[in-house]
């Protein structure tokens, strides 16, 4: 309940915020599934940041920018995980704009009003580049409080009336109503090899998750747009291989191409060397090697059969502001 008020009160510092709660507007979901049929989605964490604590290393824009340069060629629009200004994410939005590149902008910390601010500002002052919010990642996973989330998400949506907003657990939570029925859109994460199956089998992986996209779409609420947040192989370590990655992509690519109704967003964009370390686990160590790039922004094969992105900015979307 307290942070049910802090998030409340903190409305103070959303001028323009509605008391209406209602799902976002036409236009913002229209502009949304025009995206989902027509744009290239990654996942993004800036290569050089790590979160982990006394290890900090903040993102910086010289970074950001020369991630964003390697991406740019095949993607067109960035998911994020946080908008933390203290560690130098809240410049992932202006440099994406200025590549004329787009975020589905990510909240982290769904108690911190100064994330969820970061968030709504960045949101109004670069409009043409955010379109759509995506507040908290596996929070009811890790224990969260569902209050917390609900009234997170509260929150954005009426200071953000015509921008999506979502959150983000595993394919095998959305069988909660309330789930299904807070957001504007899904963005499920899928991860086959935690799913006890043929773990490098990318065959059986594509059909798994085909499946339960299926069985979502079939639920009520469940006809939403569907941004498949997380989902693919890792490169390594053994049984996962480099080729296996890209195997499970071409596959994916060719049974499951994009619509307004679902698109699916390649995770991740760069490996993550520090992520073992947040998941200690049979599985932890396959966490570092997600990416499409290696260190240094070194392309693995999956790279080759990527499509490109829509360099004429097919989806209609003005020059990004400011």
């Amino acid at each position: 309940m307290r942070t049910f008020l802090c998030l409340a009160l903190a409305c103070s510092f959303l001028p323009s915020a509605q008391t209406s709660l209602s799902a976002a507007s036409a236009q913002g979901m229209q502009r949304l599934r025009h995206a989902f049929q027509s744009n290239k989605f990654v996942a993004y964490t800036p290569s050089e940041y790590c979160p982990l604590a006394g290890k900090i290393t903040n993102a910086t824009e010289e970074s950001i920018r020369a991630d964003l340069l390697v991406l740019k060629p095949n993607f067109d629009v960035l998911v994020t995980y946080s908008s933390n200004p203290a560690h130098g994410l809240d410049q992932v939005v202006p440099l994406a704009g200025e590549l004329r590149m787009r975020v589905v902008l990510g909240i982290w910390d769904v108690r911190s009003v100064r994330e969820i601010e970061t968030a709504v500002t960045l949101s109004r002052k670069y409009s043409n580049t955010v379109i759509g919010v995506i507040v908290g990642n596996e929070t009811q996973l890790r224990a969260e409080k569902w209050e917390n989330l609900e009234a997170a998400i509260k929150l954005v949506r009426a200071a953000l009336p015509d921008v999506p907003v979502s959150t983000s657990e595993p394919i095998t939570s959305y069988g909660n109503d309330d789930l299904r029925e807070v957001v504007d859109f899904h963005a499920p994460i899928c991860l086959w090899i935690f799913q006890g199956g043929n773990r490098h089998d990318p065959k059986a992986a594509v059909a798994w998750l085909k499946e339960r996209i299926t069985s979502l779409r079939e639920m009520p609420g469940g006809d939403k747009p569907i941004l498949i947040k997380e989902h693919g192989l890792p490169s390594g370590p053994d049984p996962f291989t480099p080729e296996l990655q890209k195997e499970y992509w071409q596959i994916w690519m060719k049974e499951m191409p994009n619509t307004e109704k679902y698109t699916s967003n390649v995770f991740e964009s760069f490996d993550l060397p520090w992520k073992p370390k947040t998941n200690p686990s049979e599985l932890g160590a396959s966490e570092a090697f997600w990416g499409a790039w290696a260190s240094q922004r070194r392309p693995k094969p999956i790279v080759a059969v990527l499509p490109k992105a829509n360099e004429s900015q097919s989806s209609g979307v003005k020059k990004p502001s400011p």
